[in-house]
């Protein structure tokens, strides 16, 4: 009898869990992750100005999965050739970082924000890939306008 009733509750709690989670679930592959949205959003405004993508280091990832999928950035490096001592990038360029912790102290505010607004997913992205920033940096920056996304 013990066991049935363990075996009841287990039951009951993957449950409830599905209960809650798939909606959440559901509603996250009904539109792109901040990360996807963010990339695609860089892509075409470096296309625009006619610079480059300096992706953050922690979003290799998402680029990877955005070139196996047909997919390509127009010219893009990533932050940590810069750190290593690259060139710097040409201007202007658009920035594309992940700030779930927060932008570090020395960062300028982000130009378009790209977040996960859905408190479970939030819960359960485990501070990874939430919000994602996209700056333009150089002559044409201004036609970045700050918003949240």
């Amino acid at each position: 009898a013990g066991e049935r009733a363990s075996l009841a509750v287990v039951a009951l709690a993957i449950g409830w869990s599905a209960v809650l989670v798939l909606p959440a679930a559901c509603e996250l592959r009904a539109r792109p992750s901040p990360p996807v949205r963010a990339l695609d959003r860089a892509d075409r405004v470096a296309a625009e100005l006619g610079g480059v993508v300096v992706v953050d280091r922690t979003l290799h990832a998402f680029v990877v999965l955005r070139e196996a999928t047909g997919g390509r950035l127009t010219p893009a490096l990533f932050d940590h050739v810069l750190d290593l001592g690259g060139s710097p990038p040409p201007v202007p360029a658009v920035v594309v970082r992940d700030t779930t912790g927060g932008p570090g102290a020395s960062d300028a505010a982000p130009a378009e924000l790209f977040a996960c607004d859905h408190p479970l997913l939030r819960r359960l992205g485990q501070g990874r890939f939430l919000d994602v920033s996209v700056t333009a940096v150089g002559r044409e920056a201004e036609r970045l306008r700050p918003t949240t996304r």
